[in-house]
């Protein structure tokens, strides 16, 4: 299996164990990861205010006032949403928490 797709799994069940809920105005949206870094970030650009990026490139904490963001990150094809926290591995440091 190409380390792409066990990347992929490996996420999907770390991730699925994580059970924070998105902050309204904060998330951490994570896309597929065969898309590249460029289409991700144009992606969750449509939901909000990119605040950082995470450890791999299809990681992206974003930000918006607006209600509904974790619902606008997955129409804009991100495949996980949760609350970005200092616990969770993919965020980069001195990335803001949801506190």
């Amino acid at each position: 299996m190409p380390a792409a797709g066990l990347l992929a799994i490996g996420t999907s069940v770390w991730l699925n164990s994580v059970s924070a809920q998105p902050d309204a105005s904060l998330a951490m949206a994570v896309y597929p990861p065969w898309w590249t870094a460029e289409r991700a970030l144009a992606a969750a650009a449509t939901a909000g205010n990119i605040v950082t990026l995470g450890r791999v490139p299809f990681s992206i904490a974003v930000q918006s006032a607006a209600p509904a963001l974790p619902q606008r990150l997955r129409t804009a094809g991100a495949i996980y949403v949760f609350s970005p926290t200092p616990d969770i591995p993919c965020i980069s440091p001195g990335a803001p928490d949801a506190e």
